[in-house]
């Protein structure tokens, strides 16, 4: 509270490269609150899901990218959409970059990019 955005701005820039940088604590960390956040998305700030998302897809593996294509699915927020898409992309077990290509080039993906809705 009281932080100016560039402060929370930073935060997920820093969380996200300690993620790409394979820290577990930070990994472990994503994890825990991106349970919470399938639970009650309140619990996760909207300037941190990006780089949550994003650690949780790329350090799991299948189950992690099933969860993340049903947050794309359930969002309402455009937004909210190309974060999860975003983190859909960057897996990298159990053959995640085609299902993410495959995923991307649906209709139901390219709708919901082109004009905003699912």
């Amino acid at each position: 509270e009281g932080e100016g955005p560039l402060t929370a701005s930073l935060r997920a820039v820093v969380l996200a490269r300690l993620g790409s940088a394979g820290d577990e604590a930070t990994i472990k960390e994503a994890n825990a609150r991106f349970e919470k956040f399938l639970k009650d998305p309140s619990t996760l700030p909207a300037d941190l899901r990006g780089a949550v998302f994003g650690m949780v897809v790329k350090n799991g593996g299948d189950e992690e990218w099933e969860k993340m294509k049903n947050v794309y699915e359930n969002a309402e927020l455009h937004e909210e959409k190309i974060r999860a898409l975003r983190a859909l992309g960057v897996g990298q077990k159990d053959g995640a970059a085609l299902k993410a290509l495959e995923f991307g080039a649906s209709d139901a993906a390219l709708k919901a990019l082109e004009f905003g809705a699912s």
